[in-house]
This record gives structure tokens, sequence and C-alpha cells, in this order.
């Protein structure tokens, strides 16, 4: 099952091939950045958990992408936390790994649940990254990319931070195989100043990344090899670090892996296919999404009878 997430708490629920979809979402308010904007969505043990509002932490729960408890840590909930207060910033990124919820966003502000995204605390290490816009978990770590061009490294759940600074802007983070990568992009007036790097030790070390994926907006690890698209079609890599590029019209710009299919989005379009070389279009009205990720809806978790469906009020 997709998730995706965006403006005026936009989410969308896409079943098998992605040519289904379950859509809700609230009122338009004119300027997104509102108490209700979700700017990133991850799924872990059976929950998808989205994130994002302005000056508050919204957060969103759902163990089926319809049913979602909302607003799970108002700005109420941290009256006697120290600054950065993590229910008062918005939340740009959150993953899940060894049973913790951790999420980072605005002015650095860290919140973490391990009672699967019910409850959230914030954290506060001594040093703290940059404002964070998306979080990734693997080899037992957490890594954020954030601001100012820093990736942060976590491996006691965002206690402490290790930060790389690797070029000025924002990063976002993906992992897969012992690997992270960071990358980013930023509009100059004219055009997009870019920047790759990639970790083979577990966020260790960042190095550059080879000049094929120079242009690349998504990196996804299928348990074999990553994949991204590039200009004309897409580059492969069994480590991240030497890619080989495959020629392909018409590639989607935003990929997801959930074990079989390939799933593929350019701005309202959805793709899925068997490879990356065989799309067929599947959807081409669903809104626009600012993040999307892929899960599965456990038995043990449905049916939903607690939690009211969410309405579509667009």
């Amino acid at each position: 099952m997709i998730v995706g997430v965006g403006s005026w708490g936009l989410r969308a629920r896409g079943a098998g091939s992605g040519s289904d979809w379950n859509i809700c979402g609230n009122q338009s308010t004119g300027n997104d950045h509102s108490p209700d904007l979700l700017r990133n969505v991850a799924y872990g043990d059976g929950v998808f958990v989205a994130v994002g509002g302005d000056r508050n932490s919204m957060v969103m729960r759902s163990v089926d992408g319809v049913h979602w408890e909302e607003d799970l840590h108002p700005t109420t909930a941290c009256d006697d936390e120290g600054y950065p207060a993590s229910c008062t910033n918005w939340m740009g990124g959150v993953a899940y790994g060894d049973g913790v919820w951790l999420a980072g966003g605005g002015n650095g502000a860290l919140m973490r649940s391990d009672d699967g995204g019910r409850n959230w605390q914030g954290v506060h290490p001594d040093e703290r990254p940059p404002a964070v816009r998306d979080v990734a978990f693997g080899s037992g770590r957490f890594v954020v990319g954030a601001d100012a061009g820093v990736v942060g490294v976590s491996d006691d759940a965002g206690d402490s931070w290790t930060l790389h600074t690797l070029w000025e802007h924002s990063f976002s983070v993906a992992y897969g195989g012992g690997t992270f990568v960071a990358w980013g992009a930023n509009w100059n007036g004219s055009g997009f100043d870019r920047a790759c790097f990639v970790s083979t030790d577990a966020g260790d070390d960042f190095q550059p990344c080879d000049s094929a994926v120079a242009e690349a907006d998504s990196f996804v690890f299928d348990g074999n090899r990553w994949v991204a698209p590039v200009p004309g079609g897409y580059a492969e890599s069994d480590t991240a670090e030497v890619w080989s590029v495959h020629t392909l019209e018409s590639m989607p710009s935003k990929l997801l892996f959930d074990g079989e299919l390939w799933y593929g989005r350019s701005g309202s379009r959805i793709s899925s296919g068997t490879s990356p070389d065989s799309w067929q279009s599947q959807a081409v009205d669903v809104p626009d999404f600012r993040a999307w990720t892929v899960g599965r809806v456990l038995d043990a978790n449905v049916p939903v009878t607690d939690v009211a469906a969410c309405q579509d009020s667009r």
C-alpha cells in the first residue's frame, strides 16, 4: 500500500498497482504553511506516521491509511520542555528503527516515540542538527538531512549526534544495504544547485556521489541494488558508488519499491511496474504529494473500529 501526504492535511492511500486511491484532506487556506501541513511520512512495524505543521508539530498516525489519529503531539504537550520545544516547531522528517520512531524539524527540534507513534517526547542533545528536512534509519543508526548542508548521524536514538557539514543547503536522505545517500537541490534564481554524497560505512564518512547521479532527486534500494532517476532514464548501482545509466523515455521522477512492484510519480501521474524498465500508467489525477512511502496493512491491525475515517473536505 502507498501512502502520500501533502498540504492541508492531504492523505492518500493507493492499493495494489496504484490505480485505486482513497483521498482525503482539508479545505485550502491559500497559504499551505498551515498547522495541518504534512511534510513527510514513513512506515514501520505496521504503522504509518505523517509529520509536519507550521509553528506546531502536527503528527498523524494510521494503521490502514484511511483511519487517522490526528494532532498526537499538540502545542500544549510540552509546556516544561526546553528550547527548541518539540511541540511548537514543525517536523520535517520521521523514520522508524529498532522499536523507536524519531522525528526532527524546525530549529533542530527532535522528538521520539517508543509506543508505536502514539505518544512523543522531546529529545535535547548537547549538540543538535539545524532544521531537519528528512530522516532515515539503517545499520542501527538514525541519519537526518538538515539545513546548512548538514547530515547528522546518531546511534542512540537522537541522544547524541555526529554532524557532517557537506555543502550549504538542505538534504534528503535514504538508506539501503549498509549505505546512506544524502542529496539536495537548491533554486538559485536561474537553476538548481545540486549536491549528492554517499556513505558506505553507515554514516561515518561521506564522499561525493558519482557524476552519473548528480541530478537525481530520488534514491531507492530494492534489496540488491540502488536505482535513481536521471535525465533520459535511470541509473543503478550495487553500492551507490559506481553507477551505470540506462536510457528510458518517460522515467518517473520519484520512486518507491514494495518488494515486488516499483512505483513511480511525476506530478499527479502514478505508474507502476515489475522493474524500472516496465512502467504502466495507473492514475493521472492524484494530488501532488510532498512525500510518500510504502508499507503493508497487518491483519492484526484491522478492522479499525476506534478511529474515525479521514473525511475529504477539500
